[in-house]
């Protein structure tokens, strides 16, 4: 069960991760996504997915948000909880993040490491 500053935590890294999404570029593959990390010590830290149609490849959000952990020299080792919100494929996106980031979240995340997925 959920204690109250997890459900609060929670919320936060959901409110962070839609803000991330906001912030996507995404004109050619309609997929607008964002994520947000959760650190144990209630850190958070969001990414944005950006297209470039120019140069291969893209950046992911799950990579965006890593970037951020590394650059204030956080550890993988840290991190509690993943949200992506995405737009749905059922909703026009041609693409979808999810099993990319759990696939990675099995070599870089803690095993009780959780990841939510919020389609639009």
């Amino acid at each position: 069960p959920l204690s109250q500053s997890n459900v609060i935590a929670q919320d936060s890294t959901l409110s962070f991760a839609k803000e991330a999404l906001e912030l996507s570029y995404a004109p050619t593959t309609n997929s607008p996504s964002g994520v947000a990390i959760r650190m144990k010590n209630g850190a958070h830290y969001s990414g944005s997915y950006l297209e470039n149609v120019a140069f291969n490849p893209s950046v992911s959000p799950f990579q965006a948000a890593l970037v951020h952990v590394v650059a204030d020299g956080a550890s993988y080792s840290d991190i509690a909880e993943v949200v992506l919100v995405e737009k749905s494929m059922n909703n026009g996106a041609m693409i979808s993040y999810a099993s990319e980031i759990a696939a990675i979240m099995k070599y870089i995340c803690p095993p009780e490491a959780l990841l939510r997925v919020v389609d639009l």
